[in-house]
């Protein structure tokens, strides 16, 4: 069968097609797992397709499997009603005849122009985010005065270029997308039923994204971990619940005045030039400064996989803050390296955890009770303990082989 995915993430062969350094892309390590995890499958020949800047189609082969670069441009500013842009699409149609073709994700504007182009073949999204749910509750918890505080904000708001108005317009495609999909492939009811909420006839297939093998590679410990110490997801926009964490840590350090709360990605200061500051990071300074959090939270920069693990293993506690989530990645490496791990209660993130046994549950919008609960772990070890111990089990409920169950999907898909 010669299966095409479409992908919003480069793989390290396409960035090597036009000369970019694989390291410097960031994020979407759960589909390079799925690469990875692919190769098994001698009777699928897979065709890897996403959208560039370049004038042609780059087409190179790697592993037995085919690359992809459509012109048309990336995510932002794709032009949806271009005909040059579908015939795009339809050249690779042709060129590859696929059997089947799976989308991964609704975030990109041109994955809906490509399932126009491939209509009539079985067609699959393989859901990462849901962006209505994002787009639903993005200020959620943020005071008004900062959704659009700054000059950034207006211009933004003006040309349409801000993170919440991309949302606003995805979510038609999204739905279009659904319309359009034979089925979706998902991790949890949630997820399904936001999914046939739009076209009750989807057919639904489960199957787990897999991760990395570098976060089984290490396991947390209570003689390794450094004291009053959190890891928490990256943040650069108000759905990562960066607004709530950093109340709660305010309250944390009433009690645990020297705690430490390691945050992947920039300093905040990178953001200050009126170009580049917007209200949500302004508020995230201003609760910095008000709750006198400047020496307790470290920006660590982009981390590559194994250095997150690092992270990991070390830290007394890892807490994912979003407002909302699908199947939250970063809270399922979390409990693979057996990390004391708090969730806020938001999309699919229940049926990853058992409250109080393998994680630890709560409102995503309680200050008070996330600011409780990392109180709780950092003064109870043998809590701790429990949490690492029945968190590691997750690695046996995530075990399969990857390449095998998708290649029935493909089947089911084709029938």
């Amino acid at each position: 069968m010669k299966i095409l995915w479409i992908t919003n993430i480069l793989f390290e062969h396409h960035c090597t097609m036009v000369g970019l350094d694989a390291s410097k892309v960031t994020g979407g390590s759960w589909l390079n797992a799925a690469y990875v995890a692919s190769l098994s499958n001698s009777d699928i020949q897979l065709h890897i397709a996403t959208s560039g800047n370049n004038k042609e189609i780059l087409q190179s082969e790697r592993d037995g499997n085919v690359f992809y670069i459509i012109p048309g441009g990336g995510t932002c500013g794709y032009d949806v009603e271009s005909e040059a842009n579908f015939k795009q699409w339809q050249k690779l149609r042709f060129r590859v005849n696929p059997d089947a073709v799976i989308i991964w994700g609704t975030e990109t504007r041109f994955a809906y122009v490509a399932m126009k182009a491939m209509g009539g073949i079985p067609m699959a999204i393989y859901m990462q985010g849901v962006i209505e749910s994002i787009y639903n509750h993005y200020f959620e918890g943020l005071p008004e005065k900062y959704q659009n505080a700054t000059f950034r904000d207006i211009v933004d708001k003006l040309n349409r270029k801000s993170s919440y108005r991309t949302f606003q317009s995805q979510v038609s495609l999204e739905r279009g997308m659904f319309r359009m999909a034979t089925g979706v492939i998902v991790e949890n009811d949630w997820c399904e039923d936001m999914c046939k909420s739009v076209n009750p006839n989807l057919k639904v297939f489960r199957n787990n994204l897999p991760i990395r093998e570098v976060f089984k590679s290490k396991e947390w410990s209570l003689e390794n971990m450094e004291l009053q110490s959190i890891f928490t997801n990256a943040g650069g926009y108000p759905i990562k619940g960066h607004h709530i964490l950093f109340q709660a840590l305010g309250l944390v350090k009433e009690r645990f005045p020297e705690f430490k709360c390691y945050v992947p990605g920039p300093k905040l200061c990178a953001f200050d030039s009126i170009k580049r500051q917007t209200g949500y990071t302004k508020m995230l300074k201003e609760l910095i400064l008000a709750y006198g959090l400047s020496e307790n939270i470290i920006y660590t920069g982009c981390l590559s996989s194994e250095e997150m693990v690092e992270y990991l293993a070390k830290c007394n506690v890892y807490v994912m803050p979003s407002i909302m989530e699908n199947h939250s990645s970063s809270l399922i490496e979390a409990m693979m390296v057996g990390t004391p791990s708090i969730s806020s209660l938001v999309g699919g993130t229940a049926s990853l955890v058992r409250h109080k046994e393998n994680a630890i549950l709560y409102n995503s919008l309680d200050v008070y009770s996330l600011a409780g609960n990392i109180i709780r772990i950092f003064e109870d070890n043998m809590l701790a303990k429990k949490l690492s111990k029945n968190a590691l089990m997750i690695r046996k409920d995530r075990e399969g082989n990857f390449g095998e169950e998708m290649n029935e999907i493909y089947k089911c898909l084709i029938e």
